[in-house]
């Protein structure tokens, strides 16, 4: 091959297109594993058995994430101000989402024994 010039792909490119119409798995995208509440109840334990305040956050915020259903970003892009904690709930007021872009909404999540999401937001 003379220096500069690039080599001809398109036996590569070829191949490559057989394999994966033959191989349907090397298609698949690999996402995380989901987080069932049998493996995050002893998380937020071990978050909160220093009891500290960096851990009781830990705890706060996998509860929520849990509760919320919500994407990562729309977790983190809260404010406190976004929250109203009430004796059994939480509203979370969202200006937009993915899903709903151009228009605010306010979700409700609700407590539930096992999580004790009010006790770990009031913290």
């Amino acid at each position: 091959m003379p220096p500069g010039r690039k080599p001809d792909n398109s036996l590569f490119l070829l191949l490559l297109g057989q394999y994966l119409k033959k191989n349907k798995r090397a298609l698949r995208r690999k996402e995380a594993f989901p987080i069932t509440l049998p493996y995050l109840v002893p998380m937020m334990e071990k978050a909160e058995a220093a009891d500290r305040p960096i851990g009781w956050r830990d705890s706060a915020m996998f509860a929520f994430g849990y509760r919320f259903l919500g994407r990562s970003i729309e977790d983190v892009d809260l404010d406190l101000e976004d929250l109203t904690i009430t004796d059994d709930r939480v509203f979370v007021w969202l200006a937009e989402d993915k899903t709903h872009k151009g228009e605010e909404q306010t979700i409700t999540v609700h407590d539930r024994e096992d999580l004790r999401l009010v006790f770990r937001l009031r913290r």
